[in-house]
């Protein structure tokens, strides 16, 4: 019994998301994006209609697109009020650069 309990509690590790995925503008304009252009036909008919072939054939879907362009409206509402730029999503977020695989390679850098 008390190495059944031991187990359960070495393995219930309490997991925290990223400061940028808690706050407050991001879920808000997340909720948003998905209500309008996620949970409506007429929304999810214009996200199919903007999907580039890249993106169809990555199985980027309107979960992803609301994600990545919340991310940034949060960046910069960040930034025009003075606030440092936090993590999102466990990767650090480089303003300068909206190529995902390139923030990925500088993040990369910054832990060697």
């Amino acid at each position: 019994m008390i190495t059944f309990i031991f187990l359960f509690l070495s393995f219930n590790i309490i997991v925290y998301a990223s400061p940028g995925d808690n706050h407050q503008f991001y879920r808000a304009c997340l909720n948003h994006c998905k209500q309008i252009n996620c949970s409506t036909p007429l929304g999810f008919k214009e996200f199919q209609k903007k999907q580039t072939f890249f993106e169809y054939i990555f199985q980027w879907s309107c979960q992803d697109e609301c994600s990545y362009e919340c991310m940034w409206k949060t960046v910069y509402q960040m930034q025009s009020k003075g606030q440092p730029v936090v993590q999102f999503h466990g990767n650090n977020i480089h303003p300068n650069c909206r190529m995902p695989f390139v923030g990925y390679f500088l993040n990369y850098l910054n832990f060697r």
